[in-house]
């Protein structure tokens, strides 16, 4: 019993590296995400409808008010 459970400690210690490029990808994706979505929050997107900005920068409209 004792040599089959020190051989499943001696494996488990040799995938480090798969933890490591796990860690790396999780990385890669949350910064993914911070570029795109997080940091962009609030700005517009490119919309071809209106030359000088988005309209949501301007002034907000109440719809009640019209």
């Amino acid at each position: 019993m004792d040599n089959a459970s020190s051989a499943l400690v001696n494996e488990a210690s040799n995938h480090w590296h798969d933890l490591a490029l796990l860690g790396v990808v999780v990385a890669i994706a949350i910064y993914y995400l911070y570029r795109k979505l997080w940091k962009k929050k609030g700005e517009c997107g490119s919309c071809a409808s209106c030359a000088s900005g988005c309209p949501s920068k301007g002034k907000k409209e109440n719809p009640r008010q019209s």
